[in-house]
């Protein structure tokens, strides 16, 4: 069974937090996690840093969520892209930030273990602006 995780980053902090995302009565976007010293609690995030867990790893073991900008190397060197993660079209796709600005790129899943994770498009928006 897939596992929905989502991560947003805390509204009074730089942490981010990775959980169940839902709207409480009044709107407001939250995170419910599971601390292993608190038990469960509920956290105010940031709405446009809140991502969803794509379900893949990469090469590193690390979770990739939405918005995470990732290097992807499909077996040579001069084949390496930076892309930006994004849900379109029904699935997860690696948008080229350094090339065609039109182009998606096949799903992440054809190159998932040549996938390095580099930053996200909030912490490291300078990223966006790489050329590969």
């Amino acid at each position: 069974m897939r596992k929905y995780l989502f991560r947003g980053k805390h509204s009074q902090c730089d942490e981010w937090l990775i959980g169940f995302y839902y709207e409480d009565r009044r709107k407001n976007p939250k995170i419910l996690i599971d601390d292993p010293y608190l038990g469960l609690r509920e956290c105010f995030v940031i709405p446009e840093t809140v991502g969803q867990f794509t379900g893949l790893h990469d090469k590193n073991g690390k979770k990739i969520f939405e918005g995470d900008i990732v290097r992807i190397c499909c077996g040579h060197e001069e084949e390496t892209t930076i892309n930006e993660i994004l849900f379109k079209f029904g699935e997860w796709r690696a948008y080229d930030i350094g090339g065609d600005q039109d182009a998606l790129y096949n799903q992440i899943l054809n190159c998932e273990h040549e996938v390095e994770i580099i930053g996200n498009i909030h912490d490291n928006p300078e990223l966006l602006n790489m050329e590969t």
